[in-house]
């Protein structure tokens, strides 16, 4: 008996690849204090770096240009947090702060803008993640100078322009100018600092209020 034998070739998957002509750089910055490790794909194409809360590695990455959508992935539950719908500029470089607490997940997007004679120029911008409290006080020192910013949940501050140099933040209570922690920044030219305050007061015990210098050359 003669059998005719059928050699079945498997699919072929190709990687998708975001077009190296249509991208623009985005910091992706994990604020969300219940939500340990992410992976996020920008109009379903993965992005390599996963989000970490506790140890971050910040590094711009390549997301589609234009109306795009920016899919955010709960590496332990692989549940989809959500699917947004961005627009950004081709090759621009911008900030995104995912923040929030359980199935309610949202997205700070920033325009990472240098300023003028960035070689000895950065800039600072304040960012409160914090849900379940009132606002802080962000207090800027550098020298014998130190300017205050009072910031809700949800609330940020424009660019703050920085000298090269060592400055000092501090994080206040507003009610009776308790400082509740403290931080060093070495600024160097050419970056934009995101000085985040995450973490929560009630809600989740191991998570701590904590001060998150994200920033990453270009």
């Amino acid at each position: 008996m003669v059998m005719n034998s059928c050699n079945c070739v498997p699919e072929i998957s190709t990687p998708k690849i975001i077009a190296p002509d249509n991208y623009s750089n985005a910091l992706l910055i994990n604020a969300i204090s219940d939500r340990e490790i992410l992976s996020a794909e920008s109009d379903e194409i993965p992005l390599l770096v996963k989000l970490s809360y506790s140890e971050p590695d910040y590094h711009y990455q390549k997301l589609n240009a234009g109306n795009s959508y920016l899919r955010l992935i709960d590496e332990t539950s692989k549940m989809s947090l959500f699917n947004l719908p961005i627009e950004l500029e081709k090759f621009e470089y911008y900030s995104i702060v995912f923040f929030g607490f359980g199935n309610s997940v949202k997205a700070l997007i920033f325009k990472d803008i240098l300023p003028n004679n960035s070689e000895s120029k950065s800039g600072l911008r304040f960012i409160n993640t914090v849900f379940d409290s009132d606002k802080f006080i962000f207090r800027l020192k550098q020298n014998s100078e130190q300017t205050d910013y009072n910031l809700s949940f949800r609330s940020y501050t424009d660019i703050i322009q920085q000298n090269t140099s060592t400055c000092v933040v501090e994080i206040l209570n507003t009610s009776d100018g308790e400082v509740l922690l403290s931080q060093n920044i070495n600024v160097a030219g050419g970056r934009i600092y995101n000085v985040i305050l995450k973490g929560t007061l009630h809600t989740t015990a191991n998570k701590p209020l904590t001060i998150e210098i994200a920033a990453a050359d270009r």
